[in-house]
């Protein structure tokens, strides 16, 4: 092929080599760089942590860049450990702002306590749930936790406030807590099931579009199970060690529910008079 110059026609094959080779149907560019995407799914039954230890070993032994160009990785783990600090930073003033309220309506620093101490319990629940469904514990799994604190809290507050209900009339301590967790256990293991059920085919049986609700459900699964028993069993234990001192100003004239009864008795008998 003659190509023409300002000194007349050269052939092409004169000054031009011709390869055969391997190039890009494509360029896409972020922020005036140039990308290139990889993207895989990850097979039924492997977990992405499994898959994403396995990819950065062969990154590390079999990829060596050239200068210039360099990986990032994006995916479930990344956005998992991008995102968790700000999860676990909104459960702690979560449970600071619950603290506060309740303290503020038992006018008690010991009972709050109490009630959010079946809280690391739920993740016994949650932990077996994930293991036995081979899932990954994700960012909505989180998202599940902090609305399951919610749901367990409000057990705990109900059996506590019955329980002082119960110490106000002088009754035992001992005796107060076994009274209103037998009378407690029926609506709290109705309200456990009713939730476990309805959860129940969202867990294990997720349809289209509903794999990103299904650790939401495991958790509350999982963490209403272990909840419910805590609450019946644990609260009022700790109720009963960290109370027993009421019982010694039962009798104390001095104290003020004492002091509060004696005014009102006094009262009552005034508008007799």
């Amino acid at each position: 092929m003659p190509v023409s110059t300002g000194k007349g026609n050269v052939r092409l094959d004169s000054f031009v080599t011709f390869e055969r080779d391997v190039a890009a149907r494509s360029i896409q560019r972020v922020n005036k760089l140039r990308v290139n995407r990889v993207t895989a799914s990850v097979r039924e039954g492997v977990s992405a942590s499994v898959v994403q230890n396995k990819v950065n070993d062969a990154l590390d032994k079999h990829l060596i860049l050239p200068e210039g160009v360099s990986i990032e990785q994006h995916g479930e783990m990344q956005q998992f450990a991008e995102y968790l600090p700000t999860l676990i930073a909104i459960i702690l003033i979560a449970l600071v702002l619950v603290y506060a309220v309740m303290a503020a309506q038992f006018e008690s620093l010991i009972d709050p306590f109490i009630i959010f101490a079946t809280i690391p319990m739920l993740l016994i629940g949650v932990s077996l749930i994930h293991v036995l469904a081979n899932q990954d514990f994700s960012l909505f799994s989180i998202v599940g936790i902090v609305a399951l604190i919610g749901v367990v809290v409000n057990n705990g507050i109900v059996l506590v406030d019955a329980i002082n209900y119960e110490v106000s009339k002088k009754k035992p301590i001992n005796q107060s807590c076994i009274e209103v967790a037998v009378r407690r256990l029926r609506p709290i293991l109705m309200t456990t099931l009713t939730t476990i059920l309805g959860m129940f085919p969202m867990a294990f049986f997720p349809g289209e579009g509903a794999d990103m609700m299904q650790p939401i459900a495991l958790t509350f699964v999982g963490g209403m199970f272990t909840g419910a028993f805590m609450t019946l069993f644990l609260t009022p234990l700790l109720y009963s060690v960290f109370n027993k001192h009421k019982e010694a100003h039962f009798d104390d004239p001095m104290s003020l529910a004492n002091q509060l009864a004696e005014y009102d008795e006094g009262l009552l008998n005034l508008d007799k008079v």
